[in-house]
């Protein structure tokens, strides 16, 4: 909890400094090397300022908005390709290289820095600053109260079943994972203590082992996957298509919920929320 609520010091600590109280005919010009920040963009930016979004924002298996990006221009991200554009701010991710940020600062470029939240009440403070760090404050805050009439209307009370979220190589989510939170907005019931193993020599916020014996021992009504399983195509995935997980989770109960809808909090949560709880309530009773 004390690092999320630094990273969230450091994401205001760094929006706000920007020198951007412009007036509407002299609003910043962006770049955005940042997924999570492109969705915002495209809702809150002036079409006439984005010079060019992130090349991952068409991308169909990571955005849910790839559709809407497909209109829009996009960059790779090369030093060079930036610097034509003439941006005066680029947003980065906390994972951009430091020396390309370095770079495009002795240009005179601002950097935002703007990390990509796991909660959905963070992600609406990224979306406030980030309104007021490119000159648009009222149109981010319109945004982000539209984003909680959404979720208001998706969330769903609890439906008393349970899911385990299975993932690649014998993982399950950690507390603090996007997933999560989508889960119990939308109305998923917690596992039973125990259910989960944790390692403490790992950090659990994101991931935690889980082991094919534990998923098929579970209580859990359903399981809850980002695709259909067909053959498996690598090691990382015999996990999931194992014939005991079949036979203990057949297709009755099993939840397809894409991976795009929880790759970025806030933007992506309230359809993440209203597709779970609307395939929550169709899910049978576990027998087990």
């Amino acid at each position: 909890m004390a690092s999320r609520t630094m990273r969230r010091f450091l994401t205001f600590l760094t929006l706000l400094v920007l020198p951007w109280q412009a007036a509407a005919a002299d609003l910043p010009k962006i770049v955005s090397l940042n997924m999570c920040a492109d969705a915002y963009l495209m809702a809150i930016a002036a079409p006439e300022q984005i010079l060019a979004l992130s090349y991952l924002s068409r991308d169909a298996a990571l955005s849910p908005f790839h559709q809407q990006a497909a209109a829009m221009p996009v960059t790779h991200g090369g030093l060079e390709e930036i610097l034509a554009l003439k941006p005066q701010v680029v947003i980065v991710s906390p994972y951009s290289s430091a020396m390309k940020q370095q770079i495009l600062q002795s240009h005179g470029i601002d950097i935002i820095s703007l990390a990509a939240s796991t909660d959905f009440a963070e992600a609406g403070d990224e979306i406030l600053a980030l309104g007021a760090a490119i000159g648009r404050p009222a149109e981010a805050a319109a945004y982000w109260r539209d984003l909680q009439q959404q979720l208001a209307a998706a969330r769903h009370p609890d439906q008393g079943k349970t899911l385990l979220p299975l993932q690649r190589r014998g993982l399950t989510i950690g507390d603090n994972h996007i997933l999560a939170q989508v889960m119990r907005l939308a109305g998923a019931a917690p596992m039973p203590a125990g259910a989960q193993q944790s390692n403490a020599d790992q950090p659990v916020d994101d991931f935690r082992p889980f082991n094919l014996e534990q998923a098929i021992a579970s209580k859990a009504d359903g399981l809850l996957l980002s695709e259909p399983i067909g053959l498996p195509a690598d090691r990382g995935i015999e996990f999931l298509a194992h014939p005991a997980l079949a036979q203990r989770f057949p297709e009755s109960q099993r939840i397809y919920l894409p991976s795009n809808l929880v790759t970025c909090s806030g933007a992506a949560t309230p359809l993440a929320v209203a597709t779970l709880a609307a395939a929550i309530a169709k899910l049978p009773n576990s027998k087990n």
